[in-house]
């Protein structure tokens, strides 16, 4: 519910909606579950406890929001507001210029879940955010609309390029999604296997950020705020010791690694883009790992049903023998 209120820019009704309304119904519930599945217990129940503080403090900002569209007076909307809960709630020019929402300041929780969705998924910057990276993107986006408008007014092949990217995205995502009721996904595989595929995720340049324990001194208050640390070195300890056997018990376990990241250091950080690049990495491979390993499977039963075809039954051969 919160989610929805906070991203209206992802309605299909919005002009910078990279969803449709059904895509957004068939990909957006299942892929925060998925997100949410890998939660151990006690960090679900801080996400309640989140949620029950950004629900109120989120619909006071947006009753202001919707007064100062509305040309009304804002005291009204104010007054309405919990002696508790006034210090949260942001005036409508703080939040027109902020980057940051209530799911930031008071949700860390909820605010790491909704920091990990990736493409088409992720949240629309804010259009006043200074972070350079939101800078970056406004430029880029300034630029390709210049470009599309001197190629004869907006060239077919460019938008079919955006369609043809956006189409790529959803069906990652739908992969991803897709995994749960695959076999091959939940079942025990080699350590040979797991190791195989952890080293390709440690050649990738975002994960040196998560090669080993974060260190106290460097991280003040990480202790306190992370309940489970989970770094690269721990998974390859836990793969060897086999205490984790399967694609879904080492995907669980990097997502716990990505949420952690994404909760400390903010979802919009440095850290928090990192960790978004480098979960959606991993997402990737382990669609690709358990693919490689359905193909190789149905490449042996073929092999052994043509084997099966070509020897002749061993009656038949007697029968030749003997004649």
């Amino acid at each position: 519910k919160i989610y929805k209120i906070y991203t209206m820019a992802l309605n299909s009704n919005h002009p910078m909606s990279p969803l449709t309304e059904t895509e957004e119904a068939e990909l957006l519930q299942p892929t925060l579950e998925r997100l949410a599945s890998c939660l151990p217990l006690l960090e679900l129940e801080e996400m309640l406890k989140d949620l029950s503080t950004v629900d109120v403090v989120l619909k006071h900002e947006i009753d202001i929001l919707v007064a100062k569209l509305s040309g009304e007076d804002v005291t009204a909307s104010q007054a309405t507001i919990e002696e508790k809960f006034k210090p949260m709630v942001m005036s409508a020019k703080d939040m027109v210029q902020s980057f940051e929402t209530p799911l930031d300041k008071y949700g860390l929780t909820v605010s790491a879940l909704v920091g990990r969705l990736r493409s088409p998924l992720e949240t629309i910057h804010p259009p006043h955010s200074s972070l350079p990276h939101h800078v970056k993107a406004r430029k880029l986006k300034k630029s390709s609309v210049v470009n599309v408008s001197q190629k004869n007014n907006g060239d077919a092949s460019i938008r079919g390029s955006n369609s043809s990217v956006k189409e790529v995205q959803v069906q990652q995502v739908k992969a991803i999604l897709a995994l749960k009721d695959n076999p091959l996904y939940t079942q025990n595989v080699s350590t040979e296997c797991l190791l195989s595929e952890l080293k390709k995720i440690r050649s990738h340049r975002s994960s040196q950020v998560f090669k080993k324990a974060v260190n106290e001194r460097e991280a003040p208050g990480y202790k306190s705020k992370i309940l489970f640390p989970v770094d690269l070195s721990l998974l390859n300890k836990m793969v060897v010791k086999g205490k984790i056997t399967s694609f879904k018990e080492f995907h669980r376990y990097i997502g716990i690694l990505s949420h952690n990241c994404v909760k400390f250091n903010g979802r919009e950080s440095d850290y928090g883009l990192v960790a978004r690049e480098f979960e959606g990495f991993v997402d990737d491979i382990i669609v690709n790992a358990v693919a490689k390993i359905a193909n190789a499977s149905s490449r042996n039963s073929k092999l052994i049903q043509q084997n099966q075809n070509r020897e002749p039954p061993s009656n038949a051969k007697k029968q030749n023998n003997e004649g």
